[in-house]
């Protein structure tokens, strides 16, 4: 049972159920192990469980401890249906944890087996970890970095036959994942794509979430550069809970766009030009504060041969990013000058790194070096 050692003891008769307690049964600490007192209503049984040095998810066995220690004595009576539930979720939890450790493992000595060249036994092992995954449906959403190379490496090898085989799985397994459908389809020689003939007009965006995101960023504790590391390490840990509050707001507004980021990529894999820039359009106009979306809008313009629209993109993806690395330049730098961070600030800014927050959950500074690719193919279009 890993760090509880359950021991179910003797009926005893319930009209005596605790006063039966002999003293050398009296629920008592004993080194890491406490025995605690189960009544299942008719039947009480004794049990061994972890002390409380031992922590579980917070909800069934660490939350029964603390509410023993609380009330002052070493047990307390819990249904032991309900006890047996959580055994069986920490099983499971303890089952999934394991197949994500073999994954991880695997997947990791594949990378190391292709960066030494030894493409044939990285390709073993990620089949080994396709099988381990085929073999645990079901039970966890485990990664799915073994499918993906194993669709490139045979590519690479030109074996088509195995390449088909992967794809048709990972379809299969991942059905909302539409790259995989489109690299089946392209591989079946069935991908369409419908171009698209002109650009959509009058985006009415629901809200300004640029604006919203700008406003949240300056909601949440002021980015000090850990000024008191030393003297208040304390000001630097914050529980998940308080995370939560924290970010909340901010993963809001990601959430918006990273939803809308996904139509249109799917839309994009199952040949719907228009639809994708639809959506690609809509989240320029809601503000986006990342140049994914004007980066593929610029691109699919391109390939229509739409050059006005892509010029007309170009320009707004341009002066958008600008404006945004000099707010973003301004902002930090008053921090940095409050905060005696000056030249920390000024040599990521020098050597177009960028600055982020909450271990990189937000930017607060970025370069922005694609503005420079655009500006050289703005110019092109303009001579």
């Amino acid at each position: 049972m890993g760090i509880l050692d359950f021991i179910f003891g003797k009926k005893k008769d319930p009209s005596t159920e605790e006063s039966s307690i002999s003293k050398q049964d009296e629920p008592s600490v004993d080194g890491d192990l406490m025995k605690i007192v189960i009544k299942d209503y008719d039947e009480p049984y004794l049990i061994k469980v972890g002390s409380c040095a031992e922590k579980y998810d917070g909800k069934s066995f660490a939350s029964l401890v603390a509410k023993a220690i609380m009330s002052g004595k070493p047990y307390f009576y819990y249904p032991r249906e309900k006890w047996e539930k959580a055994l069986l979720e920490k099983e499971r939890r303890e089952r999934i944890d394991l197949l994500l450790n073999q994954t991880a493992s695997l997947n990791n000595r594949g990378i190391e087996l292709e960066k030494a060249g030894d493409i044939n036994n990285a390709i073993l092992t990620y089949e080994e970890n396709v099988k381990l995954y085929e073999d645990n449906i079901g039970v966890a959403i485990l990664a799915k970095h073994q499918f993906d190379r194993l669709v490139i490496l045979y590519h690479k090898l030109k074996d088509i036959e195995n390449e088909k085989r992967i794809l048709i799985k990972a379809v299969e397994y991942f059905p909302n994942d539409t790259g995989y459908q489109k690299k089946l389809a392209m591989l079946n020689g069935t991908y369409e794509t419908k171009e698209i003939t002109s650009a959509p007009k009058n985006i009415v965006p629901t809200k300004n979430w640029g604006e919203i995101w700008e406003k949240r960023i300056l909601e949440v504790p002021e980015f000090d550069f850990y000024y008191e590391r030393d003297t208040n390490p304390g000001k630097y840990e914050y529980s998940s809970r308080e995370i939560d509050k924290i970010l909340s707001p901010i993963w809001e507004v990601q959430r918006h766009f990273k939803e809308l980021d996904n139509e249109a990529k799917a839309a994009e894999d199952k040949g719907e030009q228009k639809a994708a820039v639809q959506i690609f359009e809509q989240m320029i106009a809601e503000g986006y504060y990342m140049p994914s979306p004007y980066d593929r809008l610029i691109k699919i313009y391109s390939k229509a041969k739409l050059k006005d629209d892509e010029i007309r993109m170009l320009k707004l993806a341009i002066a958008h990013f600008k404006q945004l690395r000099e707010n973003q330049k301004e902002y930090i730098m008053q921090l940095a000058q409050k905060y005696d961070a000056v030249d920390f600030v000024n040599e990521r800014i020098r050597n177009g790194k960028k600055i982020t927050y909450y271990k990189g959950v937000f930017e607060l500074y970025n370069p922005f070096p694609i503005i420079e690719r655009w500006e050289a193919r703005l110019q092109k279009l303009l001579k």
